[in-house]
Parts: C-alpha cells; sequence; structure tokens
C-alpha cells in the first residue's frame, strides 16, 4: 500500500499547501498500530521499572535483617514538617550518604519520556478520528504541548518546530470530506516531522538511563544468585535448591529481555511512519513491519516482567 499523492481541485486552484484526495482509511491503521505499540512499550518499560525496584528492595533488606542496627530514618525525614519520610541502610556508624532501604526510582527519565510519548502517539490517534476542522486544531494543539515537553526532557531546540496551518483556503470547503482529510493528513506529517529528531536526541539519554537501571538490577540480582548458591551448598535442601533455581530463572530472564533496546526500536518505528506518511522514500509494508517488531519485544518484554513481578509477590507471601 502507498500513500495517495495530492491533486487539486477541478476548479483549477493552485494551492501552496496542496489537497489530498486520499481517505482516512489509508493512514488510519499505521497510526493505530503505533499508538498500540506505543501503549505495549510504555507498558513495558513501566513494569521494567518496577522490577528494578523489587529486587533492589529485596537485596537491601536481607542487609537490614543481618544488621538492624544498620537501618535508620534518614536524616531531616519523617518529622512533622518533613517532605519525606524515608529508611536508609549504613554500611558503617556515621556513613555520610547511607543508601535507600527501598530505593528511589531508577528510571525516572525513562518514564518521563515514555509518558509524554504515549500522550504524543494519543494526540496522532486523536487527529485522525477527528471528524471538524476544528477538533483536529484542538488535537494538534495537545500534540505541540507533548512535543514541547518532550524537547525540554531531550534537552532539544524548539525554535525549528513548525506552526499547524490548514491546507486550504475558503475557496475548497465544498469539497468537505477531502478537505477534513486533507486538514488530517497535513497535521500527521507536520506532527511526526516535528517528533522524529526529537525522538532520535531522547536516545542517548534514555539509553544512558537504562544502562545505569540495568546495571544495579544486574548487581542486585547476581548477588542474590550467589548468596542462594552459597546457602544450597551449605545445606542441600530441596528448599535451597528450589531458591537458586528461581533466583537463576529471574536473572536469566532479566539478562534475556534487553529492554535496552526497546526505545531503539520505538524510534526507528516512528522514523518509518514519518517518512512513510510524507512519502520519503518507505513503503507503509516496511512501517508496519517496524511497529510489528516494536510491538513484539515489548509485549515480549511486558510478559517476562509481568512473571517476575508475580513470583516476587509469592515469594514475598
Amino acid at each position: 500500500m502507498t500513500l495517495c499523492r495530492t491533486s487539486r481541485s477541478v476548479a483549477g486552484l493552485v494551492l501552496s499547501l496542496v489537497l489530498t484526495a486520499c481517505s482516512v482509511d489509508e493512514y488510519e491503521q499505521p497510526i493505530r498500530d503505533f499508538s498500540a505499540a506505543t501503549t505495549s512499550a510504555d507498558k513495558a518499560l513501566g513494569s521494567y521499572s518496577q522490577i528494578v525496584v523489587e529486587e533492589v528492595t529485596k537485596v537491601r533488606r536481607a542487609e537490614a535483617s543481618a544488621r538492624p542496627v544498620a537501618v535508620q530514618i534518614a536524616r531531616g525525614d519523617c518529622l512533622g514538617d518533613s517532605a519525606r519520610c524515608r529508611i536508609v541502610i549504613l554500611r558503617k556508624r556515621d556513613e555520610p550518604d547511607p543508601r535507600l532501604l527501598v530505593p528511589e526510582q531508577p528510571i525516572p527519565t525513562i518514564l518521563s519520556l515514555m509518558s509524554e510519548i504515549k500522550k504524543y502517539s494519543d494526540g496522532l490517534q486523536a487527529i485522525v478520528t477527528a471528524d471538524t476542522k476544528s477538533k483536529v486544531e484542538k488535537s494538534v494543539d495537545s500534540v505541540n504541548g507533548n512535543l514541547l515537553n518532550l524537547a525540554k526532557l531531550a534537552g532539544s531546540d524548539t525554535k525549528a518546530f513548525g506552526n499547524f496551518a490548514t491546507p486550504a483556503g475558503e475557496a475548497v470547503k465544498w469539497l468537505f470530506g477531502v478537505y477534513i482529510d486533507s486538514v488530517k493528513l497535513h497535521a500527521l506529517r507536520t506532527a511526526t516531522r516535528n517528533a522524529d529528531p526529537l525522538i532520535a536526541d531522547a536516545e542517548p539519554i534514555f539509553e544512558e538511563a537504562m544502562k545505569q537501571a540495568s546495571n544495579v538490577t544486574r548487581d542486585s540480582l547476581a548477588e542474590t544468585v550467589s548468596v542462594r548458591h552459597d546457602a544450597y551448598r551449605q545445606s542441600e535442601s530441596d528448599a535451597d535448591l528450589t531458591s537458586l533455581l528461581q533466583a537463576a530463572k529471574t536473572y536469566d530472564a532479566i539478562l534475556t529481555a534487553k529492554p535496552e533496546l526497546i526505545f531503539h526500536e520505538f524510534r526507528l518505528a516512528h522514523a518509518n511512519l514519518t517518512k512513510a506518511l510524507n512519502n520519503d522514500k518507505v513503503t507503509w509494508d516496511q512501517a508496519f513491519a517496524s511497529l510489528t517488531v516494536l510491538k513484539t519485544d515489548a509485549d515480549q518484554l511486558s510478559n517476562i516482567v509481568s512473571d517476575l513481578l508475580t513470583a516476587a509477590e509469592k515469594e514475598r507471601s
């Protein structure tokens, strides 16, 4: 399938921003698929962030149980006028930088980026389903707001943003159906062109945050496997063997999930969507293929993390 090309009205109007004669059906499915893939990616990364906190907390609770005198309220916390209430672990007395027993969210930047991107994809979907020019413009205003927030998170320059403008003037309003579709397509093209460099700018930020989160998780899980292996070697009991196998399974699942690939795949999928919408040497088949890869891997990561969270809940009970 190829995106329909531009045409001019029978009256011979020469428009600086041309009308498109295509139906919304031709680009509705790609936008719907993009929204679904983005939702999957957002869910997967949110769940991954949760398992990071779960696993690190588990190790620190074990440390706290072994050394209860090393647990105390963070300095200045939990008072009547405090802004926070947190518990910390001290590796030695009077430690200047104690660790939190329940760690802060390790990848807030990732979650913030994905939140704005999710709102952006929802905005594209709203443009597609709008049935009047005013609804399209309202959706575009919302998308532009999300893109400005995304630009701030990514440290991007917003000066190059193109302002939304309707692709035709009063003279063509008689061609109502085609006119509305033209407004939608113009809006989608403008929005994706504006978003694409921002998403590219966000990728290295995402990769660095994910690298840090992955390192924390791997260190924590490796320590858990080591401790349970030592316990089994001493006891050789079925219970300790089960615990060791569960720890190894959890660690192996995290190692094979490769959450760091999700945003890279998202960037490629969005780039292909942008090019397909703008007739830039990418076919809809190529755009669909990249969206399928993204959604499949995001769903796989979601399922892996969901299983890990379920196992963690059973272990606590």
